[in-house]
């Protein structure tokens, strides 16, 4: 049910707040809200790629080292301590991305070694 005096009751309000409108809005389908929203992600992991690859390029070589350091030590302390949610070590992953120049083929994002 909606609060929003502007959108249908029985309609999604997140769809509506975001797109205008939603899959049960007359002439929409479940597939078309279900691309839209995938669409969306879609351009914000783009995005979010974009700017790790602009900071990356800002880092210098001894910036880049001390980063690596410092999240291998977080690396290290989540797996000898646990306790760590999963989007602690998602945020963790995505900032070791900005120690890499290029990741190595084959090479795992969680630093474990194949």
């Amino acid at each position: 049910m909606s609060i929003r005096p502007d959108i249908p009751l029985g309609h999604t309000t997140p769809a509506h707040q975001t797109f205008g409108w939603c899959s049960y809005c007359p002439d929409r389908s479940p597939a078309e809200e279900l691309a839209a929203w995938q669409t969306r992600e879609l351009r914000r992991m783009a995005d979010e790629t974009a700017t790790t690859e602009t900071l990356a390029a800002a880092l210098s070589p001894a910036e880049r080292t001390m980063l690596d350091y410092a999240l291998n030590q977080a690396q290290l302390r989540m797996w000898s301590v646990g306790g760590y949610t999963a989007e602690e070590q998602a945020a963790l992953v995505s900032l070791r991305r900005l120690t890499a120049d290029e990741p190595a083929a084959g090479a795992r994002q969680d630093g474990a070694q194949s």
